[in-house]
């Protein structure tokens, strides 16, 4: 059974990671479940028996939530940081039918960055309607409970993802030079060399 990883959550996770705040973890999986019940509702199946060619909304679906507490070793050491992985099974419930189908997901995956975006927004809203105070990081945020110096001593794999993302944005930039100036290099050597005269043909009698 194939699946699809529809998002990842990384609310709070230096916070969750650090603390093991079991309030504000249940309050991110209340938000979760929220958005994969609004996932699965939007789930559909092809329909092909009788020469029939449509989706049918089914409404259910198999997902999991695999939660995780630290990130990837960077030099053999990790860091604190939760986040968790939602998995979404590529399949689905026909009642019609009677019978499991593989899903049509193609509008849900394509979806995806709605449902992040509103898996965020109700985390927002638990966390701060329970007292809680949260900081923009970016795109995203962060509970107010660590310094953003304190935050960023347990970032080493963030901090080693955006210097490769520099590194390899510096290489392009420096290919992308040079080959605008090898263009122009090219464009002078043409611009001056002397037009030869096109040869006449004569035809004799």
């Amino acid at each position: 059974m194939r699946g699809f990883h529809v998002f990842g959550s990384e609310v709070g996770q230096h916070v969750l990671a650090r603390t093991k705040d079991a309030e504000v973890e249940k309050l991110i999986h209340q938000a979760l479940r929220e958005t994969m019940d609004d996932m699965e509702a939007a789930i559909q199946t092809r329909v092909r028996v009788d020469e029939a060619d449509e989706d049918r909304s089914t409404g259910n679906a198999i997902w999991a939530c695999f939660v995780h507490r630290t990130t990837r070793p960077v030099s053999g050491k990790v860091d604190p940081h939760w986040h968790c992985h939602a998995l979404l099974m590529n399949a689905t419930y026909d009642a019609l039918e009677d019978r499991w189908k593989a899903a049509q997901l193609s509008d849900v995956i394509s979806s995806k960055g709605f449902y992040q975006a509103a898996f965020h927004s109700r985390v927002a809203e638990k966390l701060m309607a329970a007292g809680h105070r949260l900081r923009r990081t970016g795109k995203d945020f962060e509970m107010d409970v660590f310094t953003e110096e304190e935050v960023r001593v347990f970032c080493k794999r963030t901090k080693q993802i955006e210097d490769l993302e520099k590194r390899l944005r510096d290489e392009l930039e420096k290919k992308a030079e040079a080959r605008v100036q090898t263009a122009r290099r090219g464009a002078r050597s043409r611009l001056g060399q002397p037009i030869s005269p096109r040869p006449v043909e004569r035809h004799h009698p």
